[in-house]
């Protein structure tokens, strides 16, 4: 052991007369040692700032891009009049492709079902139905492997799937009162106002809402519609003090098809008003929005729309070429982006079988496009009424913008408000559908940063975050364009 440690003393003093000749060497050149220590010193506060830096995970990231751009040949039939109960039979689902990858070798028998056994989602094939009265079978609710992306449904629908446009085609709503069908609106001067649907959780963005708009300077009257089963407004001192101060005008949803929704379409079909701006309740302009009446293209189609973040190609909510949506309203597919309804304005003078076509989508059951979950909400029922009967309208060019926070420690942006543009190109409405307001003092703000995109809105994609900065969804711009 002796040697072992005469060794170790000898390399430790070889050691410290190398590192003092190096000393002495430096010494000599400042600069160099200057360069050293520096170098030493960087090192070790790049070190410190490894270790106490947090560990931030990868945020959870969703997008919905789909590569189904052209348009299928389904080649389904359709019905020239209604069924009568002696003439229809159903006979049950054949499938078409096992919907598999394309590198199975082996691919699984295709199957047949009942009419009311259950098809699965993600499944392609048809119902089959028969016509008593001429033998011959028809293929209705064909499908392809995209076509259900979330949801199930039976051969049981096949019936009134089939009718469903020609039902449509033929509807005249039959209002609550004479006195309020449409062309009763022709009997006066044009009249315009706003119109929103209030419950008690959004009545404190709705008085915000209108407080602001009020301070803009715009002196339009509010028609605020509710429902007496889901508000109470006799002891309710924010509606009194809205009614008596702020021009707002009371109306009842008494039609109990009317809830969800549905209370949109009602309140544009019933409203008292020719021309209306329909608001979100958490929908806030950043200026007076009396201009958009005049504006040109309103002028000429009677009807201007927002889009939604989503269309064909990235859809949240497979409104695509695939979707059973086109065969049940029996209409071409167009690739344009979804509509956001949180802001729409109508010439109600001018498009009655546009809202005759809305009220039956609304109304009318069984209501297929909710059963079938082909679209969301009332949020495109506009759109496709003014399409089906050829009524003119004008989408925003401007896809929307994106309000929230960001994170300059995780570099993440969360948006949680939809901002839409005017048809000049100028920011109008801060849309907080992710968040509303509840009225109390110390609520944190949710817009302190807006993306925006300038590049082809054909590109324009949107993506979502999952569970990040303490909210349950983010949105933001995922395309290369954005500031």
């Amino acid at each position: 052991m002796r040697w072992a440690w005469n060794a170790c003393v000898g390399c430790f003093r070889g050691t410290r007369n190398a590192a003092s000749m190096l000393w002495r060497r430096l010494e000599r050149r400042p600069r160099v040692l200057r360069f050293l220590l520096a170098l030493v010193v960087m090192i070790g506060v790049g070190v410190a700032i490894w270790l106490l830096t947090p560990e931030v995970p990868v945020p959870k990231y969703s997008d919905k891009d789909t590569t189904m751009h052209t348009i299928p040949n389904f080649q389904e039939d359709h019905i020239p009049a209604l069924w009568t109960d002696d003439a229809y039979e159903c006979v049950g689902w054949q499938e078409t492709d096992s919907c598999e990858p394309e590198d199975i070798t082996s691919r699984r028998p295709l199957e047949t079902k009942k009419c009311d056994e259950t098809i699965d989602q993600r499944r392609a094939g048809f119902c089959q139905v028969r016509n008593k009265t001429s033998g011959a079978i028809l293929r209705l609710m064909v499908s392809s492997c995209h076509s259900m992306q979330h949801r199930q449904y039976t051969c049981d629908m096949a019936r009134n799937f089939s009718e469903f446009a020609l039902l449509a085609a033929t509807y005249q709503h039959m209002p609550l009162a004479t006195s309020l069908s449409l062309p009763e609106a022709q009997q006066h001067p044009p009249t315009r106002a706003i119109l929103m649907i209030v419950y008690d959780k959004v009545l404190p963005s709705a008085y915000a809402a209108i407080r602001v708009i009020r301070d803009h300077g715009c002196t339009l009257p509010v028609e605020m519609w509710y429902r007496p089963d889901e508000m109470q407004i006799d002891d309710n001192a924010l509606i009194q003090h809205l009614v008596a101060d702020f021009n707002v005008h009371l109306r009842q949803i008494f039609d109990p098809r009317a809830v969800g929704f549905h209370t949109k379409p009602y309140a544009v079909y019933y409203s008292h008003f020719d021309s209306i701006l329909l608001l979100d309740a958490d929908n806030v302009p950043v200026r007076d929005p009396t201009y958009l009446f005049d504006d040109p293209a309103f002028v000429e189609t009677g009807a201007l729309f927002w889009p939604d973040y989503w269309q064909p190609p990235n859809s949240l909510f497979d409104v695509t070429s695939h979707s059973l949506l086109w065969q049940l309203l029996q209409m071409e597919f167009l690739s344009e982006f979804e509509q956001e309804s949180g802001q729409v304005l109508i010439n109600r003078r001018r498009a009655p079988a546009a809202l005759n076509k809305l009220m039956y989508y609304s109304t009318h059951g069984p209501k297929l496009l909710d059963n079938l979950k082909l679209i969301w909400g009332d949020k495109d029922l506009f759109r496709l009424a003014w399409r089906n009967t050829s009524t003119a309208y004008h989408m925003m060019a401007k896809p929307p913008a994106i309000g929230g926070i960001y994170s300059y420690t995780k570099r993440i942006f969360c948006g949680l408000a939809m901002i839409q543009y005017d048809p000049q190109g100028e920011i109008l409405f801060f849309h907080r559908n992710s968040i509303k307001l509840d009225g109390s003092p110390n609520q944190p703000h949710v817009i302190t940063h807006i993306q925006q995109y300038r590049g082809d809105s054909r590109d324009y994609r949107v993506g979502q975050i999952i569970s990040e900065l303490d909210q349950e969804s983010c949105y933001y711009i995922r395309t290369n364009r954005s500031l």
